[in-house]
């Protein structure tokens, strides 16, 4: 339904996307979409920056050296739009009721909880270079292309956040004692 809202904008349209976009949005969807959860904090506001990501792709054609060059270009545009959503949030300073009183936590087990509360606490460039790192499985040199940074600064920031994972772990379970 998303590829078809993505053309049309409505779930009633015929329209199909192109087959190499649509092979761009299964492939990628995961990865923008756990980004786009983990800066937005929200299902809403993280399908709102899915969907612009993937417009913002199909409605301007580019060329990529490679997959890793679109992904990296697929990444950055999300944390950019990540950004240009949450200062729009901070502008408006309004929060819908629904949201107010719901604590997102899409885990059930609890050592999952815990390590995603940690995740959650990170600033937000710390928990970008791990996401990437450990979920998307890519390395520092990957990263540092995706975000506009380089490797040294990758490899400091990924130190900078295991320590914080660290710290915030123990703090949870020394609590939860």
């Amino acid at each position: 339904m998303f590829l078809t809202l993505l053309v049309t904008g409505n779930d009633r349209g015929k329209a199909e996307l192109p087959q190499e976009a649509e092979y761009v949005v299964r492939k990628y969807a995961n990865t923008v979409y756990r980004i786009a959860f983990s800066h937005m904090g929200s299902k809403g506001e993280a399908d709102d920056v899915f969907q612009d990501v993937f417009l913002a792709y199909y409605k301007k054609p580019r060329r990529f050296n490679d997959e890793e060059h679109r992904k990296a270009w697929l990444i950055k545009t999300t944390v950019n739009c990540c950004k240009k959503a949450n200062c729009i949030k901070a502008r408006s300073k309004t929060v819908p009721l629904e949201e107010q009183s719901i604590v997102v936590n899409p885990f059930e087990i609890k050592e999952e909880q815990r390590l995603w509360t940690a995740l959650q606490a990170l600033p937000q460039e710390y928990r970008t270079v791990i996401e990437l790192c450990y979920f998307e499985e890519m390395d520092a040199k990957q990263i540092g292309v995706a975000l506009g940074i380089n490797a040294g600064t990758v490899h400091t920031r990924l130190s900078r956040a295991r320590k914080m994972l660290e710290e915030q772990l123990k703090e949870q379970m020394e609590g939860e004692a």
